[in-house]
Protein backbone atom coordinates (compact mmCIF):
# COMPACT_ATOMS: atom_id res chain seq x y z
CA UNK A 1 0.00 0.00 0.00
CA UNK A 2 0.71 3.49 -0.78
CA UNK A 3 0.22 6.68 0.41
CA UNK A 4 -0.03 9.89 -2.36
CA UNK A 5 -1.04 13.47 -1.10
CA UNK A 6 -2.25 15.60 -4.33
CA UNK A 7 -2.54 19.41 -3.53
CA UNK A 8 -4.63 20.89 -6.57
CA UNK A 9 -5.33 24.36 -7.10
CA UNK A 10 -8.07 26.73 -8.91
CA UNK A 11 -7.02 27.16 -12.50
CA UNK A 12 -8.69 30.63 -13.44
CA UNK A 13 -8.31 29.47 -16.64
CA UNK A 14 -10.33 26.59 -16.27
CA UNK A 15 -12.78 28.12 -14.44
CA UNK A 16 -12.09 24.86 -12.21
CA UNK A 17 -9.71 23.03 -9.99
CA UNK A 18 -7.36 21.44 -12.37
CA UNK A 19 -7.89 17.78 -11.41
CA UNK A 20 -6.13 16.45 -14.35
CA UNK A 21 -2.74 15.09 -13.06
CA UNK A 22 -4.68 12.91 -10.05
CA UNK A 23 -6.81 12.05 -12.94
CA UNK A 24 -4.03 10.49 -15.18
CA UNK A 25 -2.90 8.94 -11.75
CA UNK A 26 -5.63 7.49 -10.81
CA UNK A 27 -5.48 5.28 -14.24
CA UNK A 28 -2.88 2.70 -13.40
CA UNK A 29 -3.81 2.40 -9.87
CA UNK A 30 -6.37 0.89 -7.28
CA UNK A 31 -7.61 3.26 -5.21
CA UNK A 32 -7.93 1.49 -1.74
CA UNK A 33 -9.17 5.11 0.07
CA UNK A 34 -9.78 8.76 -0.75
CA UNK A 35 -9.35 11.87 1.59
CA UNK A 36 -10.58 15.26 0.46
CA UNK A 37 -10.27 18.26 2.14
CA UNK A 38 -11.19 22.40 0.28
CA UNK A 39 -9.16 25.06 1.16
CA UNK A 40 -8.15 28.33 0.31
CA UNK A 41 -4.54 29.96 0.59
CA UNK A 42 -3.27 32.94 -1.17
CA UNK A 43 -6.85 34.22 -2.15
CA UNK A 44 -6.83 30.77 -4.43
CA UNK A 45 -9.29 27.27 -3.46
CA UNK A 46 -6.82 24.21 -3.11
CA UNK A 47 -8.10 20.88 -2.89
CA UNK A 48 -5.87 18.56 -1.24
CA UNK A 49 -6.26 14.51 -1.83
CA UNK A 50 -5.08 11.74 -0.01
CA UNK A 51 -4.84 9.19 -2.01
CA UNK A 52 -4.21 5.09 -0.61
CA UNK A 53 -3.21 3.06 -3.67
CA UNK A 54 -1.83 -0.09 -5.06
CA UNK A 55 -0.76 -0.77 -8.60
CA UNK A 56 -2.88 -2.97 -10.14
CA UNK A 57 -0.74 -5.71 -11.23
CA UNK A 58 -0.34 -6.08 -6.96
CA UNK A 59 -4.18 -5.99 -7.06
CA UNK A 60 -4.13 -8.52 -9.82
CA UNK A 61 -1.27 -10.90 -7.71
CA UNK A 62 -3.86 -11.44 -5.43
CA UNK A 63 -6.69 -12.77 -7.93
CA UNK A 64 -8.76 -9.72 -6.81
CA UNK A 65 -9.81 -7.11 -10.33
CA UNK A 66 -9.36 -3.52 -9.57
CA UNK A 67 -12.09 -1.55 -9.26
CA UNK A 68 -12.60 0.41 -12.42
CA UNK A 69 -11.31 4.25 -12.37
CA UNK A 70 -14.47 6.61 -13.32
CA UNK A 71 -13.67 8.66 -15.88
CA UNK A 72 -14.06 12.47 -15.52
CA UNK A 73 -17.27 13.58 -17.42
CA UNK A 74 -16.25 16.14 -20.35
CA UNK A 75 -20.19 16.89 -20.81
CA UNK A 76 -20.90 20.64 -19.91
CA UNK A 77 -23.03 21.30 -16.84
CA UNK A 78 -26.02 21.25 -18.06
CA UNK A 79 -26.19 17.94 -19.64
CA UNK A 80 -24.47 16.34 -15.80
CA UNK A 81 -26.90 17.58 -14.63
CA UNK A 82 -25.71 20.18 -12.67
CA UNK A 83 -27.54 23.27 -13.77
CA UNK A 84 -30.71 23.83 -12.90
CA UNK A 85 -33.20 22.44 -15.75
CA UNK A 86 -36.52 24.11 -16.79
CA UNK A 87 -35.42 27.29 -17.90
CA UNK A 88 -36.16 28.29 -21.45
CA UNK A 89 -36.81 31.11 -23.49
CA UNK A 90 -35.35 34.32 -22.30
CA UNK A 91 -34.73 32.64 -18.87
CA UNK A 92 -32.14 30.54 -20.29
CA UNK A 93 -30.73 33.88 -21.38
CA UNK A 94 -30.51 35.49 -18.55
CA UNK A 95 -29.31 32.45 -17.02
CA UNK A 96 -26.50 31.84 -19.59
CA UNK A 97 -25.73 35.86 -18.17
CA UNK A 98 -25.26 35.38 -15.15
CA UNK A 99 -22.88 32.37 -15.38
CA UNK A 100 -21.08 34.20 -17.64
CA UNK A 101 -20.41 37.71 -15.52
CA UNK A 102 -20.18 34.87 -12.20
CA UNK A 103 -17.60 33.00 -14.16
CA UNK A 104 -16.13 36.64 -14.84
CA UNK A 105 -16.33 37.65 -10.99
CA UNK A 106 -14.54 34.16 -9.44
CA UNK A 107 -11.73 34.79 -12.09
CA UNK A 108 -10.92 38.00 -10.51
CA UNK A 109 -11.24 36.57 -6.87
CA UNK A 110 -9.34 33.24 -7.68
CA UNK A 111 -12.32 31.31 -6.35
CA UNK A 112 -14.40 28.89 -8.36
CA UNK A 113 -17.84 29.86 -9.67
CA UNK A 114 -20.07 28.20 -7.63
CA UNK A 115 -18.60 30.16 -4.13
CA UNK A 116 -20.28 33.39 -5.93
CA UNK A 117 -23.52 31.64 -6.27
CA UNK A 118 -24.40 28.05 -7.00
CA UNK A 119 -26.02 27.30 -10.27
CA UNK A 120 -29.54 26.97 -8.32
CA UNK A 121 -29.11 30.72 -6.65
CA UNK A 122 -28.94 31.73 -10.29
CA UNK A 123 -32.08 29.94 -11.49
CA UNK A 124 -33.53 31.28 -8.27
CA UNK A 125 -32.96 34.73 -9.47
CA UNK A 126 -33.30 34.65 -13.22
CA UNK A 127 -37.21 33.17 -11.85
CA UNK A 128 -37.69 35.91 -9.06
CA UNK A 129 -36.40 38.33 -11.61
CA UNK A 130 -35.74 41.01 -9.10
CA UNK A 131 -35.48 45.01 -10.04
CA UNK A 132 -33.27 45.92 -7.15
CA UNK A 133 -30.65 44.79 -4.44
CA UNK A 134 -33.28 45.33 -1.81
CA UNK A 135 -35.44 42.61 -4.01
CA UNK A 136 -32.13 40.61 -4.11
CA UNK A 137 -31.52 40.02 -0.64
CA UNK A 138 -35.76 38.57 0.12
CA UNK A 139 -34.02 35.40 -2.00
CA UNK A 140 -33.88 32.53 0.24
CA UNK A 141 -29.96 31.51 1.19
CA UNK A 142 -28.74 35.20 -0.64
CA UNK A 143 -27.40 36.59 2.57
CA UNK A 144 -26.32 40.40 3.07
CA UNK A 145 -22.88 39.83 2.27
CA UNK A 146 -23.64 38.18 -1.44
CA UNK A 147 -25.84 41.10 -1.60
CA UNK A 148 -23.30 43.67 -0.65
CA UNK A 149 -20.82 42.30 -2.86
CA UNK A 150 -22.68 41.00 -6.21
CA UNK A 151 -25.55 42.48 -5.66
CA UNK A 152 -25.34 45.47 -8.15
CA UNK A 153 -23.17 43.21 -10.58
CA UNK A 154 -26.05 40.68 -10.95
CA UNK A 155 -28.11 43.30 -11.77
CA UNK A 156 -26.34 44.62 -14.22
CA UNK A 157 -25.55 40.87 -15.83
CA UNK A 158 -29.55 40.58 -15.88
CA UNK A 159 -29.65 43.69 -17.15
CA UNK A 160 -32.53 45.27 -19.24
CA UNK A 161 -33.81 41.91 -20.87
CA UNK A 162 -35.24 41.82 -16.99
Amino acid sequence: MHVKLWTLRYSPDLGAIDDGPLVAFLKGVEVLSFREHFFTAGGLAHLACIVEWREEAAAAADGRAAPPVRKRDERPAAARGRAVPELSGPDLERFERLRAWRAGRARELGVPPFRVFSNRELAQIVRSRPSSVEALAELKGIGAGRVRDYGEGVLAALGSGQ
